[in-house]
């Protein structure tokens, strides 16, 4: 069976989580490291690289555009789409539930959170 990711987004953003020196390219060490997360990584390590994919401006937090694209592209991966409304209305309801300080952004500690 094969998988194709046809959202360019979400292309870029895995390509920017395992540029490790953001260089614009993936070397072989990049390359490796991420394999390795992948295939043997702890699950923290694995939920980091994952942040870090839709960490999509490199900040260190996850807004609520950034979960709406984790949230399309999740949802297109499985073959499903989402209108826009839907999408702001769930956004607008699980955003709160994940952003434990308020603060309108996710750390990795509340996208670790949220998804435990």
């Amino acid at each position: 069976m094969q998988a194709y990711i046809k959202d360019s987004n979400l292309i870029e953003d895995i390509f920017n989580s395992i540029d490790i020196e953001k260089e614009g390219r993936i070397d072989f060490r990049d390359f490796i490291c991420a394999l390795s997360i992948i295939k043997g990584g702890t699950l923290e390590d694995k939920l980091r690289l994952a942040f870090l994919a839709y960490d999509s401006d490199h900040n260190g937090f996850i807004d609520k555009n950034e979960l709406s694209r984790l949230l399309r592209a999740s949802a297109f991966s499985k073959g499903l789409l989402i209108d826009d409304k839907e999408l702001r209305e769930t956004v607008d309801r699980v955003f709160p539930l994940c952003d434990q300080n308020n603060d309108g952004k996710l750390s990795f500690t509340e996208f670790k959170n949220a998804v435990f």
